[in-house]
């Protein structure tokens, strides 16, 4: 019986997990249609690099001010996509974080009660 019981349970979460993957695919795929068929030219790409660079400089300036040590490594997100949808699917998953009108906002009573 517990046999059962635990097999049920295990189907249960597979379709679960199912369920939340498709609902997470429904959500992210007109911004993963977008960055895929969207292409930059190279004006583009110089413009986008500049303003970068100059947030770059900006928030250097910033941790200079408050006397905070610079990173070793500046990583920009636009760089990793696939990594941070696969972190957010995690998020998700393991309920530190909701799907919630297309955004994905960050439990605070899961975040709190598991640190």
């Amino acid at each position: 019986e517990n046999l059962l019981r635990n097999i049920n349970t295990l189907v249960d979460v597979e379709t679960k997990r199912k369920k939340l993957f498709n609902d997470c695919y429904d959500i992210l795929s007109s911004f993963l249609n977008f960055y895929y068929l969207h292409t930059i030219d190279p004006l583009e790409e110089k413009i986008l690099l500049d303003y970068t660079k100059e947030f770059d400089k900006k928030l250097k300036a910033d941790m200079s001010l408050l006397n905070i040590l610079p990173p070793l490594t500046l990583v920009h997100t636009s760089a990793h996509v696939r990594q941070t949808i696969d972190f957010i699917f995690q998020l998700i998953y393991y309920g530190y974080a909701y799907v919630s009108n297309s955004s994905v906002p960050m439990s605070k009573k899961t975040v709190c009660k598991r640190s």
